[in-house]
């Protein structure tokens, strides 16, 4: 799966992580949003306090392509 722009795999600083990591924040976005009522607070709790670099990162690297 090519997540962006061959531009993108130039980059020296390009996680290979992305993918799936992002793949599984985008699940769990779409369980808060579309299925608040089986929210399990453990897995938000564990997601604010570990998962947050990810997305940190990938913005980073983002903003050096624009």
């Amino acid at each position: 799966m090519q997540v962006a722009s061959p531009r993108w795999n130039r980059q020296d600083s390009s996680p290979r992580i992305f993918p799936s990591r992002l793949q599984q924040m985008a699940r769990f976005r779409n369980l808060l949003v579309h299925v608040y009522w089986k929210i399990d607070y453990g897995q938000v709790y564990d997601v604010i306090t570990t998962r947050l670099e990810d997305l940190r990162a990938f913005r980073s690297a983002m903003a050096g392509l624009i």
